[in-house]
């Protein structure tokens, strides 16, 4: 979805400007999975500006009208996605869950908090997207319980090819706002240049894995 849209190139800026992206041409941000990147993504700052989250919230609720028509339900990953889930779900005025990494060990011992996914039509909300693992345990979580999974929405993704790959073998449909190109493209790193060439290629080796 590079370059998609005006708006599209507005709302990567706005992440840039937020300091919820970092961007440095070494890779000195180490992610829990333990890959070290050149692009830090924090989307939780977008909740401390609301005029970027009014943004966000409504283009992610006119793409799942578009994409995953007839959603029931909003769930969100834990924790990360729980608030622009719920962004998403007042904007669409539909009930909303959000799914833990595991289930709880005390209480009613739910994964899944809020409403509930059974029978239910599910869009599942990730902020970002990297390898795609947790959000692909979340939307199986959503299966188990007897969801109808959509699909996954992601503010942004990287667009590793792993991602892509670990969506098409568990028969998830995936979607993002915002894309890797969209990034270098709000950065002002222009095609052809030695900065963007060396963060693709950092995608793309990171993104085989």
């Amino acid at each position: 979805m590079s370059g998609a849209t005006a708006d599209t190139a507005g709302l990567a800026r706005g992440l840039i400007e937020t300091g919820a992206v970092q961007i440095d041409r070494q890779p000195r941000f180490l992610w829990s999975s333990g890959i070290r990147s050149p692009i830090y993504c924090d989307l939780r700052l977008v909740m401390g500006d609301p005029v970027l989250r009014g943004r966000v919230a409504d283009r992610m609720a006119d793409l799942i009208r578009r994409e995953f028509p007839g959603t029931e339900l909003i769930a969100g990953t834990a924790s990360a996605a729980i608030a622009p889930a719920a962004w998403i779900a007042e904007r669409m005025r539909l009930p909303m869950s959000y799914v833990r990494d595991k289930s709880k060990q005390h209480g009613m011992m739910r994964r899944i908090e809020g409403g509930p996914v059974a029978g239910r039509r599910v869009s599942l909300v990730e902020d970002t997207v990297s390898t795609g693992g947790s959000a692909i345990r979340s939307a199986l979580a959503i299966r188990e319980e007897e969801g109808d999974l959509a699909g996954i929405v992601s503010i942004f993704s990287y667009g590793f090819e792993k991602s892509a790959r670990g969506f098409r073998e568990a028969g998830i449909e995936h979607r993002n706002l915002i894309g890797f190109g969209d990034l270098l493209d709000a950065a002002g790193l222009e095609s052809g240049s030695d900065e963007r060439a060396e963060l693709e290629v950092w995608r793309d080796r990171t993104g085989r894995a």
